[in-house]
């Protein structure tokens, strides 16, 4: 009894099993089974099997609607072949006695599954009708959703065309009346009311009124508007914010709408740009003075109208110095003069304005220091400086041999340097002269190691033109680079350059070869591996990057930074040779480059 008990536990549970998990999971595997045991109960009971047949019907037309074709049909085949199998067993069974009572029976069999068939077969019909009308509702308003949802989508399409259509032309509008990029921070709400340090530069025709008065108005329109968009496009490349057109002349600030750390050395090389053009392209002579300091920003104006402008003492002294430069000169005040020392001749003013009318005897006005200009406040005054033009880097021959220098200037008379792209990148990182430089030692090196000519001006473009990716970097990130290309030394911006240079060059349609191409993706690679972009060494290193990345390395060593004091040749040669010998940079071609180099380290 026990064991019967043990016995049901086991095989209770198994069956339980075997229904859930195989039979009711197989609905084709219920409806054999099923099929099966009807067949085989009705041949089994039944007197008039022949009159049951009939009734294999009706699992047939339920699996056909239920289930699908598949099953329908291996249900009909399971069916006669159990049916022929019972009639080859046991043949006599099939046969029966025709009697009227028989006739009756199968008449009414005949009749009942008839009638159940027609029933099963309206039912199934009737559903099939009644999910077909709700597929058919349910499609129909599928389709009302998709058209309400067409003409929405239609509106919205029309709604965002006029949407940029008005934009577009308040674009069109503002960037008609301001700079470009102050129309768009307007837009995006990100203009402030603000005080900061910035550069001012103000500039005017020199004897406007004397040089126009004979002259019909459409020309002297005609002129100033070409002279402007002459002169736009170089106070943009700077980075400057050109505030307004003031009579014959302009005012632009330096410094904003975004923050700019050298907008003195960008403001002072911009004016010298603007009066280098006036003197090749156009009959006008302009005074340009500049100034830096604090002054008062922000959207200034009335309700109906307002402009993005700076206020206070430091556009006054920018205006002063402007009245007191000479025709066709540059006069800067001591702050812009501090930043730009470096990489500028100057001189000093030596005159004296006074504030008309304050009663001074010019003798009085001639005793004040050498230099100064006054401001409007009679207590205060200003150093000023003549900016007479940019230093050429070239001849400092206390780091650049003179083959060098010879050197680039020879390849210059065969190559277009797009100087306006590289210099306002040098004044905004404060390495100003680092293109010119770099491109003379590359290429008198190329020279030393032996090189084709065509090789050597593929290295001194490469040299010229490394660092002009550095126009698409974040002024915020902008730093020089790391001379000895330690890892880590520069930001995930700053190396991102790299990559800038070649896109940059290839919008600008620049014609370089590959090998210039090569070399500019390469010089911050490292023989060891521990360089960027991708990490190259060895050999998969070209060799114009490795004449690039000492030359490079040199030039950024011996010059001055801000905040960095220049080291000596010695040094840097020094400084160039650990790296050499720890495998960083290509040992033989470093071993040239001293000798290169020679001239300036005795």
């Amino acid at each position: 009894m026990a064991l019967d008990e043990e016995s049901r536990r086991r095989i209770v549970p198994a069956l339980k099993d075997l229904l859930r998990h195989s039979l009711l999971a197989n609905p084709e595997g219920m409806f054999v089974l099923s099929t099966f045991l009807i067949i085989g109960f009705i041949l089994y009971f039944a007197d008039q099997r022949l009159s049951f047949l009939n009734l294999y019907f009706i699992p047939i037309l339920l699996a056909g609607y239920f289930l699908n074709t598949r099953s329908a049909v291996l249900g009909s085949l399971l069916a006669v072949l159990v049916v022929t199998f019972i009639l080859l067993l046991k043949p006599d069974t099939f046969h029966q006695e025709p009697s009227r009572m028989g006739v009756y029976l199968d008449i009414v069999n005949w009749g009942s599954f008839l009638i159940l068939t027609g029933y099963l077969v309206g039912t199934m019909n009737e559903q099939l009708r009644e999910k077909f009308l709700k597929a058919r509702d349910t499609l129909l308003k599928l389709n009302d959703l998709q058209e309400d949802l067409s003409r929405k989508n239609s509106d919205l399409e029309s709604r965002n065309v006029s949407l940029e259509a008005n934009k577009s032309q308040m674009e069109s509008v503002l960037h008609a009346t301001m700079d470009p990029l102050i129309a768009k921070l307007i837009l995006e709400r990100r203009l402030k009311n603000e005080r900061r340090t910035l550069s001012v530069l103000t500039a005017d025709l020199v004897d406007f009124n004397d040089r126009t008065k004979d002259q019909a108005p459409e020309q002297v329109i005609e002129e100033l508007n070409r002279l402007f968009c002459a002169v736009e496009p170089i106070i943009g490349l700077y980075r400057g914010h050109l505030d307004r057109y003031d009579g014959a002349g302009l005012a632009a600030e330096f410094g904003l709408p975004l923050d700019a750390r050298r907008h003195a050395a960008l403001a002072a090389v911009s004016a010298l740009k603007i009066q280098e053009r006036l003197k090749k392209d156009f009959p006008w002579t302009m005074r340009i003075g500049v100034a830096s300091g604090n002054a008062l920003v922000g959207l200034i104006g009335s309700d109906r109208r307002k402009n993005y402008t700076a206020l206070g003492d430091t556009i006054s002294v920018a205006r002063t110095l402007r009245t007191a430069c000479a025709p066709g000169g540059v006069l800067v005040s001591g702050e812009v003069f501090q930043e730009i020392k470096q990489w500028c001749d100057a001189r000093r003013v030596e005159r004296q304005f006074g504030r008309a009318g304050d009663g001074r005897r010019k003798d009085e006005a001639a005793a004040y220091a050498w230099g100064s200009v006054s401001l409007r406040r009679r207590s205060d005054s200003a150093e000023a400086y003549e900016i007479l033009g940019l230093k050429d880097p070239l001849e400092d021959a206390l780091r650049v041999p003179a083959t060098a220098a010879a050197r680039f200037r020879e390849l210059r008379m065969s190559l277009a340097l797009p100087e306006r792209f590289i210099l306002p990148i040098e004044a905004m990182e404060g390495t100003i002269g680092h293109a010119q430089v770099t491109a003379a030692l590359a290429a008198e090196l190329a020279h030393a190691v032996g090189l084709d000519e065509p090789n050597q001006r593929a290295v001194f473009l490469a040299g010229y033109l490394h660092d002009i990716g550095k126009r698409g970097v974040p002024e915020p990130a902008i730093r020089p680079d790391d001379p000895l290309g330690d890892a880590g030394g520069d930001s995930p911006a700053m190396r991102e350059h790299v990559r800038h240079s070649l896109r940059l060059i290839s919008d600008l349609g620049l014609p370089v070869s590959v090998e210039t191409l090569d070399a500019i993706g390469q010089h911050h690679e490292r023989l060891d591996g521990s360089g960027y972009p991708e990490g190259l060494s060895g050999e998969t290193i070209s060799m114009a990057a490795r004449l690039v990345q000492i030359a490079d390395a040199y030039e950024s060593l011996t010059a001055w930074r801000p905040g960095r004091e220049a080291a000596a040749p010695a040094k840097a040669v020094a400084r160039l040779g650990e790296l050499a010998a720890a495998g960083r940079i290509d040992a033989k071609i470093f071993a040239m480059f001293a000798k290169v180099v020679a001239p300036v380290l005795r």
